[in-house]
């Protein structure tokens, strides 16, 4: 499980964007796709 956040510009905090469980996928800052599960060994 991920708690993935951003940066916010306005309050200058990060903030909760959300919970990611079986894949990571993001455009910001840069693109990610990444499959959770096979990093269970």
């Amino acid at each position: 499980m991920f708690h993935v956040y951003e940066f916010d510009d306005t309050t200058r905090t990060y903030v909760p964007m959300g919970i990611e469980r079986e894949r990571l996928k993001l455009v910001r800052p840069f693109p990610i796709d990444i499959p959770l599960k096979r990093l269970i060994v």
